[in-house]
């Protein structure tokens, strides 16, 4: 899908020039799916607001959302909901944070060749307790989960540009832990 709809964009505007109405109309297209995807989880929104409130981990920076587990991200901490009790993280309670990585490889292109992708972090708290955050939680702002990025670095650069950057949770984990070191 994706290389059908690069090769598309290339055919109708270029592989080097872009149209400013074409950019216009981009923004304009990328603008309502961000829109259609903030009204469809408003109340998913609220509820995270409302909880990082209740447990005063300040204002709301990203709900994520991994296999039917929900993660609040606030300023002072984050939530993690959807198994049992919510479990509250504050930013003051992490002592630790290790980035994980998975070993991959391409079958039949070179099985003895890894290389290695994100796959999460593992926040060590105060009473040692080790916490888990898969890479494999979306943002439920993005509005081209999994392949927005793609898609922006195959387009030329002016319309890359208008394609969303919905920050990924580990980008946001990384920049409060480094916010609270500094």
């Amino acid at each position: 899908m994706v290389v059908r709809a690069v090769q598309w964009w290339q055919r109708v505007v270029g592989p080097r020039h872009v149209r400013p109405a074409a950019v216009e109309k981009l923004k304009d297209g990328f603008a309502k799916r961000v829109e259609r995807r903030r009204r469809q989880y408003a109340p998913r929104l609220q509820q995270a607001e409302h909880t990082l409130a209740l447990h005063q981990l300040g204002a709301l920076a990203g709900v994520f959302e991994h296999r039917r587990q929900w993660l609040y991200l606030g300023e002072r901490g984050l939530i993690v909901e959807g198994r049992g009790q919510p479990q509250v993280i504050r930013w003051t309670d992490v002592t630790g944070v290790i980035r994980l990585v998975a070993e991959h490889y391409h079958p039949g292109v070179s099985e003895d060749k890894t290389y290695q992708l994100p796959a999460g972090h593992e926040l060590t708290l105060r009473d040692g307790t080790r916490v888990i955050l898969s890479s494999g939680y979306v943002n439920v702002l993005d509005p081209y989960p999994g392949v927005g990025r793609l898609v922006a670095a195959l387009m030329p650069s002016a319309a890359g540009a208008t394609v969303p950057h919905v920050p990924k949770l580990g980008e946001l984990i990384e920049a409060r832990l480094q916010d609270l070191s500094s």
